[in-house]
């Protein structure tokens, strides 16, 4: 997996091996400390999306980050036949 854009973001292929069950986590650096809010995860299938996918991510970040919210951003290539990993991979 290639992690993107300051570590939140990562994309995988569709074609990845399984990885094996994580241990438990401690919290990410970001993360409220006092526990109020919630880290969050989110998952973006992408499928084709060559054209705009990486507007889509920049829009989720903003999002996000007007939020307070600690968050990830998980973007999974769902076998592609256009450059949508390719694209998402440049904006690394």
């Amino acid at each position: 997996m290639k992690s993107l854009t300051d570590d939140r973001i990562a994309a995988a292929p569709a074609t990845a091996p399984a990885a094996s069950p994580a241990p438990a986590a401690s919290p990410a650096p970001d993360a409220d400390p006092a526990g109020q809010n919630p880290y969050v995860s989110i998952v973006l299938p992408c499928h084709n999306e060559e054209g705009h996918v990486v507007a889509e991510v920049a829009r989720i970040c903003a999002a996000m980050d007007a939020s307070g919210y600690g968050y990830e951003l998980v973007a999974y290539d769902d076998a592609s036949t256009d450059g949508t990993l390719a694209r998402l991979q440049d904006a690394a």
